[in-house]
């Protein structure tokens, strides 16, 4: 148990943890130089500075248990604090700096998550839908890494996505999805159609001369199109992501409104 009492932690996982844990100085440089309002930007430096700690001795964190618990606590405070205001008024009045701020305390939610969760497997799962409300609802931060600036959330999600593949093999194996193709538009077509023209052929006969095109076969042999046939790919690929999801006829219906779904979740319910 590398985290003491907090949490049996595998290689694997503490693998995964280094990673997340690379990104919390450059954010901590951030907020230090932001306009973050006072309340925001003190309980993101306070939080922080004990997971820098993290990144210098693992043993930290066994010896300050119960600070890594009640900075969990103080961290979900501020988080629906911050929710709270995203959802009250119109959403283009809300203000950037707010957004950012959420996307922060999302990624600083997580690492405390991941260093005090009980059950790894359960944690990442719940990582994961912390860091998708994130990215849905909070604003673009980039840090820089390997001379590169990066989405925060979008890297943090990635790491986490790949660590949370789950094993499908005893499971009975989904059926694949049938896509009707409605071929009917080709009889009112006006326009030439080309079966997997080349790039020479398309180019002088049309792109040059400004000729619009039907083209027909040229992405045949996209991995994509077998993949997204099966849900079993899909929901190894995605499946504990949370998205959107419209439900009703129409925008205007009485009944239309939007949920949030397990992308595993919606392909069992309507999918297959």
């Amino acid at each position: 148990q590398l985290f003491g009492d907090l949490n049996p932690v595998t290689a694997r996982a503490m693998e995964i943890l280094s990673e997340l844990l690379g990104f919390v100085p450059k954010v901590l440089k951030s907020v230090k130089t932001s306009e973050y309002r006072k309340l925001y930007r003190d309980v993101i430096i306070k939080v922080t500075k004990p997971i820098i700690d993290v990144v210098i001795n693992v043993e930290n964190v066994a010896e300050n248990a119960k600070d890594f618990q009640h900075n969990l606590i103080r961290i979900g405070i501020s988080y629906d604090l911050v929710y709270s205001c995203l959802h009250t008024g119109e959403w283009h009045a809300v203000p950037a700096d707010q957004r950012e701020v959420f996307t922060l305390l999302s990624f600083l939610r997580i690492i405390y998550m991941l260093i005090c969760g009980k059950g790894w497997s359960e944690t990442l799962n719940d990582a994961i839908y912390i860091a998708d409300m994130g990215l849905m609802l909070g604003a673009k931060v980039f840090v820089e890494h390997d001379g590169k600036d990066l989405d925060l959330l979008a890297e943090v999600v990635s790491i986490l996505a790949k660590a949370n593949k789950p094993d499908l093999s005893s499971e009975p194996p989904l059926k694949r999805l049938k896509v009707d193709i409605d071929d009917s538009s080709k009889a009112v077509c006006e326009v030439s159609i080309l079966h997997q023209p080349t790039l020479e052929y398309f180019g002088t006969h049309h792109y040059d001369n400004r000729e619009p095109a039907l083209l027909e076969g040229i992405i045949d042999d996209w991995p994509a199109l077998e993949r997204w046939h099966d849900p079993n790919y899909l929901i190894a690929a995605a499946g504990e992501r949370t998205v959107p999801v419209e439900v009703g006829s129409q925008y205007s219906s009485d009944d239309w409104s939007q949920r949030l779904v397990k992308f595993k979740d919606f392909i069992a319910q309507h999918l297959t």
